[in-house]
């Protein structure tokens, strides 16, 4: 088939798409995490007698394996589900055995409280790489690509995901900031944007010169998903300045008060004002109405940005090793302080996760009952305009994952000491924006060498395997051989 023969099939084959359930995507992201605890724990046993790169394979296995039989339905979910819980409780044992218990008290009660987020964010990183290139082949469902208006699916996840992973970063490292409004620490993340504008710039570029399948609708003609990165840390530090400039309340500092009020202005705009609608019809004769869906769902995704920065606030704050102590009376000289033992820590921080895993997992429900209430009475989901339905179940999907982790975490602890860093999670999440341009990269390879979409089912699982073998593997020997941390969000 000549090229634009087969660009013309692509595109109709990603067109008009509906979605799935919110159910679905909940499950799916929840294997995804499992998927990642399971690896985790088999880095943590394995990596005891062997060196990196004996045992990533068996951790890229893992991944490989659920994702290909989960998302792409060759198994059903039904059974994957069970025997990834039931492997990760049986790994977790073997762990916990062959454990010394002297040396699983956390090094650092910072690292050890930051584990689930590694974890979390490896997860997620990998899901979207796996998504990236899977969706070119008819092995992937077609209820799985991104929707075309209105509705919800897997793929329409990963930017906000992306979008709430960035922003809890930024807030857990607001916490231990001595400016928790963010006015001069927020400057800093200001040259993330910059490279995150150059990759924009030149993936626009080799689509252009490459004549590459490329859907408007999505973000508009010129605009893509890292310009939207982009701009996320530009908006937030300028509205944070322009912010101190008027004495506002104090309420009006806190990130959950101006996300609220952002999302439902925008909502309110969306619905009352026309906004939906000119979003929707075929209108690109300006670079505006060109651009649109990328430059005003920018709006939603700022709200969804400062809802992670509360979210990093709460949960991603480390344990303190010293408290100052309790007055029993008048006292001379210096304030006492109260040093914590190790296993005084280890406990504050099962007892922190503990609190934090429920509240978590309570806020997730609440807010899927919430996703579902806008969706049915105020406007369907869209991750075209970022709207309320949409920013709720991004919510709900990441907040109920990070729950999910952190009660993991409290029901059989982990199979390594807590301070340790290793494993493809670790490597990935330090080397977040290389995996991602890699996989890019590796993605558009594939793409022009194969016709995607007509290969069997077999070629399909056996490209996309060995594609993300190919990634991981990246990233793990820039992590344990080379020693890389190359992160910009």
């Amino acid at each position: 088939m000549d090229q634009q023969a087969y660009k013309k099939a692509v595109e109709e084959r990603i067109a008009n798409n509906a979605g799935t359930t919110f159910d679905e995507v909940l499950v799916i992201v929840g294997v995804a995490v499992l998927i990642s605890v399971v690896a985790d724990d088999c880095a943590g046993v394995l990596r005891r007698r062997l060196k990196w790169w004996q045992s990533f394979p068996v951790e890229c296995a893992v991944y490989v394996t659920t994702l290909l039989l989960t998302v792409c339905d060759l198994a059903p979910t039904k059974v994957v589900l069970p025997v990834l819980v039931g492997t990760a409780i049986i790994v977790r044992i073997v762990g916990l055995v062959t454990t010394d218990r002297s040396t699983s008290i956390p090094t650092t009660a910072s690292q050890s409280d930051r584990k689930f987020f590694t974890v979390f964010r490896a997860s997620l990183m990998l899901l979207t790489c796996f998504s990236i290139l899977a969706v070119d082949f008819a092995v992937f469902p077609k209820r799985h690509m991104k929707t075309e208006s209105f509705g919800i699916s897997l793929m329409d996840t990963g930017v906000g995901c992306f979008v709430f992973s960035a922003a809890f970063a930024f807030g857990s490292k607001l916490a231990n900031a001595k400016d928790r409004t963010g006015g001069t620490f927020s400057v800093k993340w200001l040259g993330s944007a910059l490279p995150l504008l150059v990759i924009g710039g030149a993936r626009f570029w080799i689509i252009w010169v490459t004549d590459y399948q490329e859907h408007v609708t999505e973000y508009g003609k010129h605009w893509n998903f890292f310009i939207t990165l982009a701009s996320l840390p530009v908006l937030y530090a300028t509205g944070q300045k322009l912010l101190g400039l008027v004495p506002w309340p104090r309420f009006m500092t806190i990130p959950v008060v101006q996300a609220t009020a952002l999302l439902v202005s925008y909502q309110y705009a969306l619905t009352n004002l026309g906004v939906s609608d000119f979003i929707m019809n075929d209108d690109r004769s300006t670079f505006f109405a060109a651009n649109k869906e990328g430059i005003i769902s920018t709006a939603g995704y700022l709200a969804l940005f400062l809802f992670g920065v509360e979210a990093g606030l709460l949960l991603g704050a480390p344990v303190p090793r010293t408290f100052r102590a309790k007055p029993t009376g008048k006292k001379e000289g210096k304030e006492e302080w109260i040093t914590l033992s190790p296993e005084q820590t280890e406990q504050l921080l099962r007892h922190k996760r503990t609190t934090q895993g429920l509240g978590a997992t309570t806020l997730s429900m609440m807010l899927y009952g919430l996703t579902l209430a806008i969706d049915l009475f105020v406007q369907p989901s869209s991750r075209r305009m970022c709207n309320a339905a949409y920013v709720s179940f991004i919510l709900c999907l990441c907040i109920g994952a990070l729950g999910l982790l952190l009660l993991s975490g409290v029901v059989l602890p982990a199979c390594r000491p807590s301070g340790d860093e290793a494993g493809l999670a670790a490597a990935v999440n330090a080397n977040q924006f290389a995996v991602f341009l890699c996989a890019n990269l590796s993605t558009g390879a594939i793409n022009l060498s194969m016709q995607t979409i007509f290969q069997p089912t077999e070629v399909a699982c056996i490209v996309i395997g060995g594609y993300l073998f190919w990634v991981c593997m990246l990233a793990s020997f820039a992590f344990d051989g080379l020693h890389w941390r190359l992160k910009v969000w």
